[in-house]
């Protein structure tokens, strides 16, 4: 069943005399009642994600020693790669709208109600403005693999997995398109009363984040072990290889999931030359010695909390957008937002027959708007996903 919501708007008057084609209304409609409740609904299937990241192989920059020299090799180069991990500042997440006009009714007899008929639902996806950007407008995740930990992740993301992780992460597509579409067939009805305009709009809805984004070195142990006992033989891995062996004995576990390079921090000198130029690791404002991993959290081990402080080299500014999915379909739901016409705007049509072309004039002051949900999201508590 429909639920009709009405809102007075007594100060509105800037955003609603624009509502002609470009469908700011959002920024009024947002804060109602009725889809106050529809934007929490979304923000509930949010609560206990674990944070974005967004993993890259290492650029070849990175892989040159500070006297300009090259790491040992490339079988040992492609061990290991780089996590920007989001960490989200305490407000930084919100749920965007993004709109669609289905139709577009004036009823201007005040004397005579009508019943409009919709038959589809248009969901729009505003590709340009999705992705992971940096505060140096870098915007990642074509060329690597994104997590979000959010429901669902086709069709604009496919789910795939990380070399010998457990991580489940999501890789984007390049779409050189900025705007795709999808219309599903619907039968829906309403009644526009006398003297109201009833726009109906079909809203997506996309995840929003912002906060730091540290670049995070982490290594895959069973590639890296394969490395050593290929290279036994030369005297500059026998030593780490002996100790890859002992530390495999003694957390066999830790060779099913990837390390962290601050969580095996100072337990091989090669993990640490490639570390030292990512961050700086201390205990207490000492230097933090050995560390062993501690935590495993989205397929990646982690140093203990609470007892480390890492400077990270790279730590910047970010932003992460994406569209919010459920069942592999984008999150929707249709209203319509009913606006009185004002004794101006009536006039304005008159006159408009006697000079086509020119624009409607709206008095918005004082309007009270009604908002009718035709289709609302699914509770999670009813079964919704």
């Amino acid at each position: 069943m429909a639920s009709l919501y009405f809102l007075f708007f007594a100060g509105a008057q800037g955003n609603l005399m624009r509502w002609t084609g470009d469908l700011n209304l959002v920024d009024v409609i947002r804060h109602t009642t009725a889809a106050k409740g529809e934007i929490e609904e979304v923000r509930r299937r949010f609560t206990g994600t674990p944070e974005p990241y967004v993993d890259s192989v290492f650029g070849l920059h990175e892989w040159f020693n500070g006297d300009g020299s090259l790491f040992r090799n490339r079988f040992d180069r492609k061990c290991f790669y780089k996590r920007r991990k989001m960490l989200v500042a305490s407000d930084g997440f919100d749920i965007e709208i993004v709109p669609t006009e289905d139709d577009n009714t004036a009823n201007y007899d005040d004397d005579s109600n009508i019943t409009i008929h919709i038959e589809s639902s248009t969901a729009r996806v505003e590709t340009s403005s999705f992705g992971w950007r940096t505060e140096n407008s870098k915007t990642f995740g074509l060329d690597g693999t994104v997590g979000f930990g959010f429901p669902g992740a086709t069709p604009v993301f496919n789910s795939v997995s990380f070399s010998h992780g457990t991580t489940e992460v999501y890789e984007q597509k390049e779409d050189k398109t900025h705007s795709q579409e999808k219309t599903l067939r619907v039968s829906k009805q309403f009644v526009c009363r006398g003297g109201f305009r009833c726009i109906t709009q079909t809203w997506t809805f996309a995840a929003k984040y912002h906060g730091t984004c540290p670049s995070i070195p982490l290594v895959d142990p069973v590639c890296y072990k394969t490395v050593l006992d290929g290279y036994s033989g030369i005297d500059a891995y026998r030593v780490e290889s002996e100790y890859w062996k002992a530390f495999d004995v003694q957390a066999h576990q830790y060779l099913h999931s990837n390390l962290s390079l601050p969580s095996v921090h100072g337990q091989l000198s090669h993990w640490s030359k490639v570390g030292e130029r990512f961050y700086k690791m201390t205990r207490n404002g000492s230097p933090a010695g050995k560390v062993i991993p501690s935590r495993l959290k989205a397929g990646v081990w982690w140093p203990q909390e609470g007892i480390y402080a890492i400077d990270y080299t790279d730590n910047g500014a970010c932003q992460l957008t994406h569209p919010v999915f459920q069942s592999g379909k984008l999150l929707r739901i249709q209203l319509v937002i009913k606006i009185p016409i004002t004794d101006k705007a009536k006039a304005g049509v008159r006159r408009k027959k006697q000079a086509p072309g020119k624009s409607e004039a709206v008095d918005a002051t004082g309007l009270g708007i009604e908002v009718e949900i035709l289709e609302r999201i699914p509770r999670l508590n009813e079964g919704g996903s």
